[in-house]
């Protein structure tokens, strides 16, 4: 099988884009994580980045304002049960998991359906990536249309956090300024927090 490191990246995103499109998404996954995990590339026994969470908002490109939203749950299969630390780290929980979980290709259509014809599709590192890799992982087709993706982490980085590469979707929007009213590491509260970064650049005239 391919490694997740193997798969190609999104480019970075091109400030100017975002003079030529009306709408954009902003996404962020959540994937099944253990005490230490990060540091070893999910290399342990048994480690896998299984997606549990798509979340995306749709923005206007006007003052970034949120216009729609998805937030959905997918059941992983290799690893059901969710370790104490992702449910920690997430407050994502077995229990909500099999109430409102769908399989990652049902996950991954919702995800297109609310993609439909935005033209760009940006996310704060490899999150689409993470989906190629998980689709591959489960043998199944992934119609994403990669060319639409962009990688905001070097535009956001040169703008909030300089040379320093160490910062999360969950910090954007306290770095740029705005209030946190969301909990870290969940998928739409992360993308909101990307999209309020966003807003206070816009607002700054940085962005």
């Amino acid at each position: 099988m391919t490694r997740f490191e193997d798969l190609p990246a999104s480019p970075p995103l091109d400030p100017e884009d975002l003079k030529t499109a009306d709408t954009i998404i902003v996404f962020d996954t959540e994937y099944t994580a253990w005490d230490g995990s990060l540091g070893r590339g999910w290399s342990g026994p048994g480690e896998f980045r299984e997606i549990v969470q798509i979340g995306a908002v749709r923005l206007d490109t006007g003052a970034f304002e949120e216009r729609d939203a998805l937030d959905v749950i997918v059941r992983p299969v290799l690893n059901p049960a969710l370790s104490e630390y992702f449910t920690t780290l997430t407050g994502l929980t077995d229990d909500r998991i099999q109430a409102e979980g769908v399989t990652l290709p049902e996950g991954v259509d919702r995800f297109l359906d609310f993609i439909g014809e935005t033209r760009l599709v940006l996310a704060n590192g490899n999150d689409l990536r993470v989906i190629e890799w998980n689709c591959r992982l489960l043998d199944m087709g992934c119609a994403l249309p990669a060319e639409r993706f962009r990688n905001i982490r070097p535009v956001l980085q040169g703008r909030l956090f300089g040379t320093d590469p160490n910062f999360s979707s969950h910090s954007l929007a306290e770095a740029a300024g705005e209030p946190v009213t969301e909990r870290a590491h969940d998928g739409l509260a992360d993308a909101r927090s990307i999209a309020a970064a966003f807003r206070a650049l816009r607002r700054k005239g940085q962005l």
